[in-house]
């Protein structure tokens, strides 16, 4: 969910935040467009700081999904770890990568606003193929040369209706599908 472009080095890190419940962290990468928000019950942080990324860090994350190592958040310290580790406070022959990534100065876009007070997890749910929701993306290049959708869910039917913005004579239906699986 981080940005790509050099233009815009504050989204090309993620804001690393103490959980407000105080278990854990919160991670929040966007890029202005699309955001992900994940709560890291295990982590460590004693105030928020943007985390950049080393070409080394990148290097020994994952790079599979399925990959079974741990990426480790700790104040300004960043440890990737074999699966099997504890949270690692001493450095170890577990450890693939671990380093001190430097907080960014700035201040991150507040990602709250984006979120609505009364939202739930479940209230709209909606579960769908991304493979389904690609063929509208594929419909939006083919009809306008804006490449947006609007995706509104149809309440208690869990369907959603999908509109391409610049071309007035679509309309898509997104249907339901279980969440467990694509």
């Amino acid at each position: 969910f981080m940005s790509v472009e050099d233009t815009r080095y504050l989204l090309q890190s993620i804001l690393i935040e103490p959980h407000p419940a105080g278990d854990g962290i919160l991670l929040v990468a966007t890029n202005g467009n699309v955001m992900g928000v994940i709560h890291d019950p295990q982590g460590e942080s004693n105030a928020a700081w943007i985390c950049t990324f080393s070409k080394r860090f990148w290097n020994a994350c994952p790079k599979k999904p399925g990959s079974r190592q741990l990426v480790h958040f700790a104040d300004n310290s960043v440890f990737v770890t074999a699966e099997d580790c504890d949270f690692p406070r001493e450095i170890s022959e577990s450890h693939i990568y671990a380093g001190h990534e430097p907080p960014l100065v700035g201040d991150y876009p507040n990602w709250r606003a984006a979120v609505p007070l009364d939202w739930s997890p479940g209230q709209f749910k909606i579960s769908f193929s991304p493979i389904l929701l690609a063929k509208f993306i594929s419909c939006a290049k083919a009809l306008s040369t804006v490449q947006s959708l609007e995706v509104v869910g149809l309440g208690l039917t869990n369907a959603a209706i999908v509109v391409v913005p610049h071309a007035p004579n679509f309309v898509g239906i997104l249907m339901p599908m279980q969440s467990h699986g694509w």
